[in-house]
């Protein structure tokens, strides 16, 4: 009987320490909004895990490999026609997907053309469409060469003119008396 009674008051322990886990992992999670982590060290984890990762990635092409080398060696021909069919199912729909979105946007930027020029452009990719739509909308500004606002007429005489006209057509007087 004492060793029940001393396995029960070890369970009662086992309990109460839990419960106290357990308040201390919210208190750490309170106190981790206060913690910051050096730049270094974040790099350094931050690239061990896409290391990781990438190692991971090549691991799962080498098991897949080894099991098509193993399903070829058994001759297993059929298991690798329907694995290498439903890949191809699924590249299949992302395709279909892929070229509907692609159509529709060549559509777009076909209509921002001038219908004469959209047969001669429909057998251009998107791509090349998108960059001949902003070469199009982006049209170089006519510079103005009538002389910057100066009247090309006769100069009036300085003498006749008030101070507001003199100020007016300073440009002209002083372009006539080079």
């Amino acid at each position: 009987m004492s060793e029940m009674e001393v396995n029960t008051q070890d369970v009662k322990a086992e309990e109460v320490q839990s419960q106290d886990v357990k308040t201390d992992s919210v208190n750490s999670n309170e106190k981790a909004e206060d913690y910051s982590v050096p730049a270094s060290r974040f790099r350094e984890l931050n690239q061990s895990k896409k290391n990781l990762e990438s190692e991971l990635m090549q691991l799962k092409s080498q098991i897949k490999e080894r099991e098509t080398q193993e399903a070829e060696e058994k001759e297993d021909w059929r298991n690798l026609y329907e694995e290498t069919k439903a890949e191809r199912d699924r590249f299949k729909n992302d395709a279909e997907k892929f070229q509907s979105i692609e159509s529709a946007r060549k559509e777009r930027l076909l209509e921002s053309f001038p219908e004469n020029l959209r047969d001669k452009m429909s057998a251009l990719d998107s791509d090349t469409l998108e960059q001949m739509k902003s070469e199009f909308n982006n049209k170089v500004p006519q510079v103005d060469n009538s002389g910057g606002g100066v009247s090309g007429g006769k100069v009036p005489s300085w003498k006749d003119m008030n101070p507001k006209d003199r100020r007016k057509n300073f440009a002209d007087i002083m372009r006539f008396k080079k």
